[in-house]
């Protein structure tokens, strides 16, 4: 009752028997909305097929754990990023269902987006650097070098001067 990720117990019906008082912070709603509502509604409209297909893996497949990842809106607008551990608890006499923890992983996907973001920042900002300034500076040697060798056929003497330069 004291967790701050969703618990959630899912009858044989596919209905919310248990909802845990987290559902307020994680979901946005409170847990008398919810409870007693098909499970494959809770995450909204665009996540009823995939939470369903998780639901019947975990049952047919009686998985001890599964995980997934879902996005959605909560009833005030906010987005929100969840990691879904299912477990398949019809067996305990205490809890005779599935059993789902829901944790809130949107400030953690914030931060990992904005350190993609940076990444790509540098890598652009050093790919920049290097050509304009490691790759003119390649092509200005290839350019002497190209010049060295036209001169040598004509004036061998003429190599230090330009090898120095070159340097």
């Amino acid at each position: 009752r004291r967790s701050t990720d969703l618990v959630l117990i899912i009858d044989a019906t596919r209905q919310l028997a248990y909802v845990s008082p987290a559902s307020g912070a994680v979901m946005g709603i409170p847990p008398a909305a919810v409870r007693a509502t098909p499970a494959t509604r809770l995450l909204g409209l665009g996540n009823e097929t995939r939470l369903s297909g998780f639901l019947d893996d975990i049952a047919a497949r009686h998985l001890p754990a599964a995980e997934m990842t879902a996005a959605f809106t909560t009833p005030n607008g906010e987005r929100r990023d969840v990691q879904i551990v299912g477990s398949d608890q019809r067996a305990s006499p205490m809890i005779g269902g599935i059993v789902l923890n829901i944790r809130d992983v949107t400030d953690q996907y914030r931060l990992e987006r904005e350190v993609l973001e940076a990444v790509t920042v540098e890598r652009c900002r050093l790919s920049s650097d290097i050509h304009e300034g490691l790759g003119q500076e390649l092509a200005g040697i290839a350019l002497l070098l190209s010049a060295l060798q036209s001169k040598l056929a004509f004036d061998p003497d003429a190599a230090p001067n330009l090898l120095y330069e070159i340097t």
